[in-house]
Parts: C-alpha cells; structure tokens; sequence
C-alpha cells in the first residue's frame, strides 16, 4: 500500500515559483462554503498553478465539475491548472482524494471514498474480541484497524471503504504476533517487505519496515469510530 502512494505522491512534484497557504475564499463561488484554500503555488512563466483544496465533505462528480470550473475562470491568465482535494483532516503529502486538472482540457477523478462509502464501511462489524482500534483517515483507502483475540489468536482486522482508486472495498485479516519491546508492543504478520505493526507508548497504531515509520493512526475508541461519516 505504501508503495502504492509513494507512486501517486510523485504526480504532486511539481517546481513552482510563488507560494500562497491557508487562505480563505470570498467569492460569488456558489460552492465558497464547502471549501478552503490550503496552498496555491504558481508559476508565471509557464502560466501553470497548482492547488491544494480542502473539502468539508466528499462531492459528487458533478459538484467537483462545477467547483473545478469556478476555481479555474478565477485563473484565467493560466492555461493549466491542477487541483488536489483533500477531505478533512487528510493529509496532503501522500495523494489526493479526488483530483481535476486542466492540461489544459479537464481530467477529473476522485480516487477516495464517497459518504456512502464512509457510512458503509462504519456500519460493517468484525468478529472476536475487540483489543483496541484505530481509523486511518487515508485521501485514497480509508479504514479501520482492529486489534482482534478470536480463537485464542490474535488478528489485525481492517475494514477498507469502497473507494474510486482499487473499487469495493471490504475486510483484510492478517495473522499477527505479539513481540514485547521497552515502550512498545510490535506485532510481526506475513508479508515480502518486512512491515509491521507498532502500538506506540501514547496508544497509536505505526506501521514500519526496513526503513522506518511510514504511517501512524490515532487509538479511537469504538463510540468515537461510530463518529468518523461525512
């Protein structure tokens, strides 16, 4: 998976002169209220720009269309425009979850998950005895992590919302196995690039491999995951 943003997040790389962070927009945009400007890099002598926008909400195609279009006759001096929508509290250095660039004919697509999705994936159940859980609030595959005792065997149980950049969703089990560290508990579990999972002193779920930490999920209780739908 991380492999998998790794390669996306390179579509992000792209020189730019001038900055422009965190502003607010004040416009006759219909859709002014249901987002913010995180970053506007451009640059003049290429007549391109790139934006960062954060969402309230996840969008349809025809909401993004619109927002995109806007967010361009604003722009008019540029002849290309790429535009990077993240839902909240997402990240922006890993992939987007939807994407509408002008190069300059539009490409739009979003490659996370709708709100319908969000609520699906919150209403699926694991089975077992619930240790501890965690929500990834990932741009492209949101889930949830459960620490799962079932048959006298631990398991890391996630749950994948349906999503535009791999399609349905559903559940991942992986077997796992308890190491006691100092200040923290790993648990080894059978893949080719020697990941695993790391429970931190402050209760986050880590993922690492050879090369160190790579993500890190905030502990949720059950309640608070219940909360995490758009």
């Amino acid at each position: 998976m991380k492999r998998l943003i790794l390669i996306i997040v390179l579509l992000e790389t792209i020189g730019c002169n001038n900055h422009k962070n965190n502003q607010s927009h004040d416009s006759g945009n219909p859709l002014e209220q249901t987002y913010s400007i995180i970053r506007e890099d451009v640059d003049i002598s290429l007549r391109k720009a790139n934006l960062k926008i954060r969402l309230q909400r996840p969008m349809s195609k025809k909401e993004l269309r619109t927002l995109a279009f806007n967010l361009k006759d604003e722009r008019a001096n540029y002849e290309k425009l790429w535009i990077f929508y993240y839902l909240p509290e997402q990240e922006t250095e890993h992939g987007a979850w939807a994407i509408s660039h002008f190069k300059p004919e539009l490409e739009l697509e979003i490659m996370g998950a709708s709100g319908e999705a969000y609520k699906k994936m919150n209403d699926e159940k694991v089975s077992g005895e619930i240790i501890a859980s965690w929500y990834d609030n990932d741009a492209m595959l949101p889930n949830k992590k459960f620490l799962v005792k079932e048959e006298e065997k631990l398991f890391m149980k996630s749950i994948y919302a349906d999503n535009g950049l791999l399609g349905k969703g559903g559940q991942l089990i992986e077997e796992i196995f308890e190491k006691k560290q100092s200040n923290a508990t790993r648990y080894d579990y059978e893949n080719n690039h020697g990941e695993y999972y790391l429970i931190e002193e402050n209760g986050n779920l880590s993922l690492y491999d050879s090369s160190g930490k790579f993500k890190e999920m905030i502990r949720l209780s059950i309640a608070e995951m219940e909360e995490k739908k758009y």
